[in-house]
């Protein structure tokens, strides 16, 4: 029989609750906030009392899960934090839980609002190995060459040319946007030999031209690019086709041990089971010791 929990009284309201485990003090999730904030009058801050991390934000510990105190606090607000976006500081104190001090952005009006508060960014980040100045020549000098030779000239590494380049470092000074992650699909690759439009008119005709040779002299494409745009190997996201998806056939081999056959995934197995790899091992050991 397991140990039964006694009901307690919610820390912050008061209210009787069944606690799920013997250290929880609060009824709920806008109670827990509560309880860990302390108002600044002078700035209207909600501060974050509990665990901070290196970097000033408050971490919560919520339903044994843990998270950033201020992303909860605007999800309790009413607000979601959608894919790619995150929650920014207007008041510059990162452990504020405010939810009007919060709001919604994506990371480069992040790193803007943290350049105009004075908070780390670009040189004054600790860990930065340029300055500002040779971030913006250095992305001034974007085409004019490869990241290497642009690094050769500078002075810098390369992982720091291409940081600045792709906006992944130093975007609150260049004004760079961050690259998106993934190819770039379609058009946008620099490897499509046609454009969206013309993906879709070759995609139409599958199935009503005879062949994709026919269809590759009625638009004028290469017969190549006619046959994976229709097996769905490219422009996939824009025509809609999915690429088949090839299944290896598994093979049968013997074991060395027992000689029993069995599904080979990998090209290097030679046992069916742990007991015959065991059972090989041994019986090495045993050989090394009598041959020495």
């Amino acid at each position: 029989m397991g140990h039964l929990i006694r009901p307690k009284n919610c820390k912050q309201c008061g209210k009787p609750f069944q606690p799920t485990h013997g250290n929880a003090t609060y009824c709920c999730a806008p109670c827990y906030m509560a309880g860990s904030v302390a108002r600044d009058e002078q700035s209207g801050c909600l501060v974050w009392n509990g665990v901070v991390d290196t970097y000033g934000y408050g971490h919560a510990r919520w339903a044994g899960r843990r998270r950033k105190a201020h992303v909860m606090a605007i999800e309790l607000a009413g607000q979601t934090l959608a894919p790619g976006m995150v929650v920014r500081h207007l008041c510059g104190n990162s452990r504020c839980c405010n939810p009007e001090h919060l709001k919604l952005g994506t990371h480069r009006e992040n790193m803007a609002d943290k350049a105009r508060s004075g908070v780390v960014a670009g040189e004054r980040c600790p860990a930065a190995a340029l300055t500002n100045a040779q971030a913006k020549q250095i992305y001034a000098m974007k085409g004019e060459g490869t990241p290497t030779e642009i690094a050769a000239r500078t002075g810098a590494k390369v992982q720091a040319v291409r940081a600045i380049w792709n906006g992944s470092g130093y975007a609150s000074i260049t004004g760079a946007t961050r690259k998106p992650k993934g190819r770039p699909i379609g058009e946008d690759n620099h490897a499509s030999k046609v454009t969206n439009d013309e993906a879709r008119a070759i995609y139409a005709l599958k199935g009503v031209a005879k062949s994709a040779a026919a269809a590759a002299r009625q638009l004028g494409h290469p017969c190549s690019v006619v046959r994976r745009i229709w097996n769905g190997v490219t422009h996939s996201p824009i025509t809609g086709e999915q690429k088949p998806k090839q299944i290896r056939p598994v093979r049968e081999v013997p074991c060395v041990v027992c000689a029993a056959s069995f599904p080979a995934a990998a090209s290097n197995r030679k046992y069916c089971s742990l007991k015959c790899a065991l059972a090989a091992h041994v019986q090495k050991r045993l050989l090394g010791r009598i041959r020495g």
